[in-house]
């Protein structure tokens, strides 16, 4: 081997160990061989390598793995794109430059979200999950102690005379009617207010001809307000009907109201509905002399101004309970006092194709001095009431097509004893009644509006 060729041999080796590429430059073999280092210098000083790529040659790149996302540094000088698997994006779970699941897609209750995957910077959560704030809700449902629930509630101009236990009617025109009802201080109130809900404004209406509270009322197929029974006269003993069984119309042409045939029976707390052929058929309430729940309806023919007994009595005999007549004109009653005394959860059903009076699913719990009103979609809304233990917030919702009981948002204000009926936008109003827990004499001049 020459000389030149051994000095070949040994740049070839320390090529290998530095990972460089050295050229060899051919040249008088005595000593005309250059070879380049790791220094960039000349062995004897001699001309250098040219090339400007030969020290990057040897490296090898970083390659994309399952974390790292983004425009990323290859460590030789490039760059690399990397991205994340099907699911994944990157900064996904929060940390930049990394790949994770999206915060709002994780099925994880991330901090600052409702529920998982709803709420906070996520989508709004739907009826029925949790959430912590009214912002974490969808349009339409209210934040209600965690949850979002259907319905959202406002608050109009009070009711100008407040009243526990009044009647309410939509009159001809569109308007609300407040009939009655028990004021503080006063007791028994024969006052008729009218609420506008296009101007949010009251006025007043000739007053009943009694005074009166724990009635019920309706419109009848002739275009004219009915009222029926009332408080019974506790001041005497034994107790003695008192207005409980009287009635009285009131016709919107004449602006006058006019004394009907008295009831059978004394009825406080019963409720009213008018029936396919335009009779008027009251259910349920306490008869005094002696002292009875009934359960047998009485009816009304306006045509004929007589009263008869009803074909078929109730399943339960009840008073103060919620009712609400069905556009197809059934007839729903839940809750109130059963003759057996306490409150009770039964529901049931008047449909007179079916020939009578059938049992529904239970409410949730026993309940009192509850109103109701029919609302969107075969559903029946029942408002507040008394369970024992205080007046309540709750709002129920029936589902008669699928036969159970749903909540929706919560009133406002807790309260028994108010009057609830639906306008023709489908708003139902919530007017009246009493805030205090324990039946105190506090009436309420509270009007909520649901929007279910």
């Amino acid at each position: 081997m020459t000389r030149g060729q051994n000095f070949v041999a040994v740049a070839s080796l320390l090529a290998m160990l530095w990972g460089c590429d050295l050229t060899v430059q051919a040249g008088a073999e005595d000593g005309g061989s250059h070879a380049r280092g790791p220094d960039s210098g000349s062995m004897d000083g001699g001309a250098t390598d040219a090339g400007g790529d030969a020290a990057d040659a040897g490296c090898t790149p970083r390659t994309c793995d399952q974390v790292s996302c983004g425009q990323l540094d290859d460590g030789c000088g490039d760059t690399l794109a990397c991205g994340c698997d099907s699911g994944e994006s990157c900064g996904g779970a929060g940390v930049p430059g990394q790949c994770g699941v999206p915060l709002c897609q994780n099925g994880m209750k991330d901090p600052g979200e409702g529920d998982v995957d709803c709420g906070g910077t996520c989508a709004a959560c739907a009826a029925g999950r949790h959430c912590s704030k009214q912002a974490d809700c969808a349009a339409g449902t209210t934040c209600d102690q965690t949850y979002c629930l259907p319905g959202v509630w406002s608050t109009k101009a009070p009711l100008p005379t407040p009243r526990l236990s009044p009647a309410a009617v939509v009159g001809p025109d569109g308007r609300i009617w407040v009939i009655g009802g028990f004021t503080h201080g006063d007791g028994a109130s024969s006052v008729v207010e009218v609420y506008n809900p296009q101007t949010d404004s009251w006025t007043t209406a000739p007053p009943m001809n009694r005074a009166r509270y724990g009635h019920s009322a309706v419109i009848g197929r002739d275009g004219r307000l009915y009222v029926f029974g009332g408080q019974y006269d506790a001041s005497s003993s034994p107790f003695v009907d008192g207005v409980s069984k009287t009635a009285e119309v009131y016709d919107f042409t004449a602006q006058q109201w006019t004394n009907l045939p008295e009831l059978p029976d004394g009825r406080m707390g019963a409720s009213s509905a008018v029936l396919a052929n335009e009779s008027i058929m009251v259910s349920g309430g306490i008869s005094v002399n002696p002292i009875t729940t009934l359960a047998t309806p009485v009816i009304f023919s306006p045509s004929q101004s007589t009263w008869t007994a009803a074909p078929t009595p109730m399943v339960t005999g009840r008073n103060s309970h919620a009712s609400a007549q069905l556009p197809d004109g059934r007839i729903f009653v839940a809750g109130g006092f059963p003759s057996g005394g306490g409150r009770t959860a039964s529901a049931e059903m008047f449909d007179a194709s079916m020939g009578g009076w059938s049992t529904l699913p239970q409410m949730p719990f026993a309940n009192a001095d509850a109103s109701a009103a029919p609302g969107p979609s075969g559903r029946v809304y029942v408002f507040g009431g008394n369970a024992g233990s205080g007046d309540l917030g709750y709002t129920l919702v029936y589902d008669v097509l699928g036969r159970q009981w749903k909540s929706a948002a919560s009133m406002p204000t807790a309260r028994r004893g108010t009057a609830a009926v639906r306008t023709a936008d489908g708003r139902i109003w919530v007017i009246g009644g009493a805030e205090a827990p324990n039946f105190s004499e506090y009436s309420s001049d509270k009007v909520e509006v649901l929007t279910p």
